[in-house]
């Protein structure tokens, strides 16, 4: 799948092949960027860029993630069995035993480490995280294929994650030759010494180069101002590619309106009735997750990062339905979505 033409991606694409290259000495790198500059967009595409590539997804909100949760995802993505060293410095740390062979301890693994979390002395929670990250990269050592973690909206990280990630973790990451880490947000971990010889910093800056943008366009199908006009559009915008998309496309709808006032007999395609698109934002928000709906953007390679209120599965499924509807791609998605859930009703 080729990434959508509202952004020049070949320098950044340059730096997380850098990353995954084992060879090289960059273990860490960190994309900043305002809201719309396409650092979800840009992750995102990366994972799926290799289908051998061994990776751990994690997108922070509202503070809500805390350092076992990011563990447990590590440890479902990894296999559990592939960590000795971390689960017996859990069973430890519980004071229950890990018998050989044991699956059910490793189904409480999980709670296991919630309560680890719910520990109320914070200098001995902090201990416990240290010994739980010295474990698990005494296991990283033995991985056979190398881990990728990224970490998207990093802006939204609590006080206690920031400081073990950057005091604990990634000094591990720096350390280790079978895990790399790419951390995207609008914040971003101040540098450490400890790390900082590994680790590579970059500003996703906005899209103003109208060529990009007339590019864009011809892929989506939208008949775009002159080049000097866009110029303008982005210098006002200050580059930012959510707000340029929102102006273009309605700079290409006013257009499409006149035209059709000017024909003498309709020839476009009628206007969905309000019933067909209600029942379709209906069955999005009810029947997906913010992150498959997510996820079935990126199917159609639309950049789900250009609409307004994408990190909120209502506002995601309202401006998406309208996105579809003024590329002409609606029916294309009502028919992937009666696959996905054929339960649900999607007829006109």
């Amino acid at each position: 799948m080729q990434m959508q033409a509202i952004a020049n991606y070949t320098h950044e694409l340059g730096l997380f092949q850098d990353l995954i290259d084992s060879g090289n000495q960059l273990n860490i790198l960190m994309l900043q960027g305002e809201s719309g500059s396409g650092k979800s967009h840009f992750i995102e595409h990366c994972l799926k860029l290799d289908k051998e590539l061994r990776y751990a997804h994690i997108k922070l909100e509202n503070g809500g993630e805390s350092v076992t949760t990011l563990l447990n995802v590590l440890g479902s993505k990894i296999g559990r069995q592939s960590l000795p060293n971390f689960n017996e410095t859990l069973a430890d740390l519980v004071g229950e035993p890990m018998p050989d062979q044991d699956s059910m301890w490793q189904m409480k693994l999980r709670r296991h480490l919630r309560e680890i979390g719910k520990t109320a002395d914070l200098p001995t929670k902090l201990s416990y995280f240290q010994l739980l990250t010295d474990g698990w990269f005494a296991d990283a050592l033995n991985f056979e294929q190398p881990m990728l973690l990224a970490i998207d909206t990093y802006e939204k990280r609590s006080t206690e994650f920031e400081n073990w990630l950057r005091e604990e973790f990634l000094y591990g990451v720096a350390h280790t030759s079978k895990v790399n880490i790419i951390i995207g947000g609008q914040s971003l971990p101040a540098t450490d010494a400890e790390w900082e010889a590994y680790s590579v910093t970059h500003q996703l800056k906005g899209v103003s180069d109208p060529q990009d943008w007339l590019a864009w366009g011809e892929q989506v199908g939208l008949e775009l101002p002159s080049a000097d006009v866009i110029m303008g559009i982005c210098l006002a915008l200050k580059g930012n590619p959510s707000a340029i998309v929102e102006t273009l496309q309605s700079q290409s709808i006013q257009k499409d309106v006149i035209e059709d006032e000017d024909e003498d007999s309709p020839s476009s395609k009628p206007k969905l009735s309000f019933q067909y698109r209600k029942r379709i934002r209906q069955n999005i928000i009810e029947g997906f997750t913010l992150s498959e709906i997510k996820d079935l953007c990126y199917d159609l390679d639309i950049d789900y990062e250009i609409l307004p209120d994408h990190d909120h599965k209502t506002g995601l499924a309202r401006e998406l339905i309208g996105y579809l509807g003024r590329n002409n791609r609606l029916e294309e998605f009502v028919d992937i979505c009666q696959e996905e859930r054929p339960e649900l009703v999607w007829g006109a």
